[in-house]
């Protein structure tokens, strides 16, 4: 039976005195295990000795529309969200945030847009995925579009600085130019790459462009840019921020690197990486704010050359971005940055405060009678209580982790710790509408970009990883790339061992998505969606993209999930491939 780990926030007993030989708390014990019905995420008024280093604000109300937002930022005094939505082509949303509620001014259809920029003067240009820049205008009625430009390739990140206008184009490399210029934004130069651009940052006459690679400099006083420097990066980097005296890059599972902002000489300052994917960034003073897909991370980055966790806070759906507010200014480094996460579909405000606190972490899955990996990330000692079932140890210092027993007859549990923002976590039974892991792998015969045929039975005696994925997916496409490197990097060398992405949609859309996420694995096309129908049955309640499953040697799933931690992913196929 899967399970399925629901953050929940209700009044516990005090648990900060436990000690690591404490017993599991039985039902109805601290907590109350009865009052846990329903889960969900938020801060409650719990009795931790501790405070919430990160207290969230209110949602953002889109004035009714079906969002999936993937970029924002702060355009003169106001803030600007873009992305899609599931009916209509999607667009741009400007909010007045100078109150504690941030409030809609208005909003514009825009079809696909992607990436945003904005300046403290008010401009602002956003890009979308079939190669169209946008001039936008926000004022108190909203946003309007001023002029728009189709280029004749896809385009990707972008960045404005009130004197130049900067986009990445993927495999095609970027442009850049002065939005004074003739012909601009048609005749701005063009920046040939070896990799594809992922994102660019315009830092006075510099342009950093982002692979997903690597980050490179490029000299924009010469007659035409020249690059100056190239550093390579772990991980699959994806975003950049501007810093006082270093960058801060979003590397997908290699976590965030800073760099130094030095374009002749660039130098790897320090990193920080705990199985979460970073995709996106922003920076306030010595504050790292990342964008990690299933939550809110923040860094401090006091020490450059040492950069670490501080706290985090989970996302309702998926961090696609995250903008600091310039406004707030730290006055101890820390408390009063104010920030806005572009979460996929619940937007929310966050402030901070210098609250020194633990920071429980599980994953996301597990079965009934399995071991259950408890982490503190936090700076300060966890203490934990289980409702059902054992740990080896019920206190954790900063780094520590601990297994936890779950018990084979028990369909709800809950761990009751000392962090302030989980002080509940509910673990409710969930799959009995899909897949779960412990069920038989469903077969399939489908063909591969080259012409060869596989089904269930070429994948017997070895453990295959199985993902689920179209166009016109964000989500899919800024986790994808950062998956499949992981995959190559971490378990390529097992001989038993095979990656499978399945394409839903035309093979002709396949290739395109697979070049341009620079997949390395074998991309099977379902175009009747004969696979995703037996993986993701319509109408169970599961999101359909992206999906992945772990099938051990006897056709057995052993994952199943939608949103995925890299860390989680690995730790299943290495608990597979071990035959734990």
């Amino acid at each position: 039976m899967l399970l399925s780990l629901i953050l929940a926030c209700t009044p516990s007993a005090d648990t900060t005195g436990a000690d690591d030989t404490a017993p599991p708390v039985t039902d109805g014990g601290a907590g109350g295990h009865g009052e846990l019905d329903g889960g969900g995420v938020g801060d409650g008024g719990g009795d931790s000795a501790y405070e919430d280093p990160v207290i969230p604000g209110v949602n953002f109300d889109l004035g009714g529309a079906a969002a999936e937002l993937t970029d924002g930022a702060r355009v003169g005094e106001f803030l600007l969200l873009v992305g899609q939505e599931q009916t209509t082509h999607g667009g741009a949303w400007a909010f007045d945030v100078a109150g504690p509620e941030p409030v809609l001014l208005g909003s514009t259809d825009i079809w696909n847009i992607q990436w945003v920029c904005g300046t403290p003067e008010g401009e602002a240009w956003g890009t979308n995925r079939d190669g169209t820049l946008y001039e936008l205008v926000v004022g108190t009625t909203g946003v309007e579009i001023a002029s728009s430009y189709t280029a004749d390739t896809v385009t990707t990140g972008v960045d404005c600085d009130g004197s130049r206008v900067a986009w990445g184009m993927a495999h095609h490399g970027a442009a850049v130019g002065r939005k004074t210029d003739p012909g601009f934004p048609g005749d701005a130069v063009r920046i040939s790459t070896e990799a594809g651009v992922q994102d660019v940052l315009l830092d006075g006459d510099t342009l950093w462009l982002v692979t997903y690679d690597d980050i490179q400099a490029w000299d924009l006083t010469s007659d035409g840019p020249t690059r100056v420097s190239r550093l390579e990066l772990p991980g699959t980097c994806r975003d950049v921020a501007l810093g006082e005296t270093w960058l801060a890059v979003a590397c997908g599972s290699g976590g965030v690197s800073l760099v130094s902002r030095e374009p002749t000489d660039p130098v790897l300052l320090s990193s920080y990486a705990d199985g979460r994917s970073a995709r996106a960034v922003d920076v306030i003073g010595d504050v790292v704010l990342v964008g990690a897909w299933t939550d809110l991370l923040v860094l401090d980055a006091a020490d450059p050359a040492a950069l670490r966790f501080f706290a985090s806070e989970p996302a309702p759906a998926s961090a696609m971005a995250v903008v600091a507010d310039p406004d707030s200014r730290p006055s101890d480094g820390m408390t009063g940055v104010r920030a806005w996460v572009v979460d996929w579909n619940t937007p929310f405000a966050v402030e901070l405060a210098r609250h020194e606190a633990p920071e429980v972490r599980l994953p996301t899955q597990a079965l009934q009678g399995a071991e259950l990996t408890v982490r503190n990330d936090g700076p300060e000692l966890l203490v934990l209580q289980p409702t059902f079932g054992e740990m080896g140890d019920y206190t954790l210092e900063t780094g520590q982790s601990t297994v936890w027993d779950l018990p084979d007859d028990v369909t709800d549990l809950a761990l009751v710790t000392n962090d302030p923002d989980e002080e509940v976590v509910l673990v409710g039974t969930t799959g009995a509408q899909g897949l779960q892991p412990g069920d038989p792998a469903p077969d399939f015969v489908e063909q591969d970009l080259d012409g060869n045929v596989w089904t269930l039975d070429d994948l017997s005696g070895r453990v295959a990883f199985l993902g689920l994925l179209e166009s016109g997916c964000p989500t899919c496409e800024s986790e994808v790339a950062d998956t499949d490197a992981m995959l190559r990097e971490t378990f390529d060398e097992e001989s038993d061992f095979v990656a499978l992405w399945v394409f839903s949609g035309p093979e002709s859309h396949a290739r395109d998505l697979g070049d341009r996420l620079e997949i390395t694995h074998t991309i099977l096309t379902d175009s009747d969606d004969s696979v995703r129908d037996a993986y993701s049955p319509p109408g169970t309640g599961f999101a359909r993209n992206p999906r992945h499953y772990v099938i051990d040697r006897d056709g057995v799933l052993t994952y199943v999930a939608t949103t995925t931690v890299p860390g989680d992913l690995a730790a299943a196929i290495s608990s597979t491939l071990s035959g734990d």
